[in-house]
């Protein structure tokens, strides 16, 4: 199983998708870190809206709060891993290789799985991190973590993005 991470590794760092992925992730984190608006793609959150208007001055932690809140969108930068890991094995036409050496299909899919889980979990801790950061260096820390703690909030929220990376895993493995 080892042997099959370490050729999907060396394929997708080979390839251009993770890194335009990467370069897209951290154009739109520090983006959002310096000029400290709300990145969403997704639905409109009000209580967030309403943070906002009640706190004017900008700081790391009210940023990091920010990002835990609006992490749906990183399920827009988890679709080009999911599909550079498990989808180039069937469009090349290597996963028929790779089953008929004796590897069952459940270590396959376990691999798979691992590497995606990795990969996406890398790019959660940047997401979470690199805004804090910056803003920080700009702003100041704040108090908010008074209030919140990030790794509580960061680690409650790992296993949501891993069961969001397990069903995208199996939906593409299956069809």
């Amino acid at each position: 199983m080892l042997n099959l991470m370490k050729a999907d590794v060396y394929r997708v760092f080979k390839g251009k998708a993770f890194w335009i992925t990467l370069l897209v992730l951290l154009v739109f984190l520090v983006m959002n870190a310096l000029t400290g608006t709300i990145g969403t793609m997704g639905m409109n959150n009000e209580s967030l809206s309403n943070l906002m208007k009640t706190e004017p001055d900008l700081n790391g932690s009210l940023t990091q709060l920010y990002q835990m809140a609006t992490a749906d969108n990183l399920f827009y930068f988890f679709l080009p891993i999911i599909v550079a890991v498990i989808t180039t094995d069937f469009v090349s036409g290597t996963a028929r290789n790779v089953l008929a050496q004796g590897v069952s299909r459940t270590k396959y899919y376990l691999s798979k799985l691992l590497l995606v889980g990795l990969l996406s979990s890398t790019f959660i801790i940047i997401y979470e991190t690199l805004p804090f950061a910056i803003a920080t260096i700009k702003f100041g820390v704040g108090n908010y973590f008074d209030t919140f703690n990030f790794w509580r909030i960061l680690l409650t929220q790992i296993p949501i993005y891993l069961a969001v990376i397990s069903i995208g895993t199996l939906i593409a493995l299956t069809f």
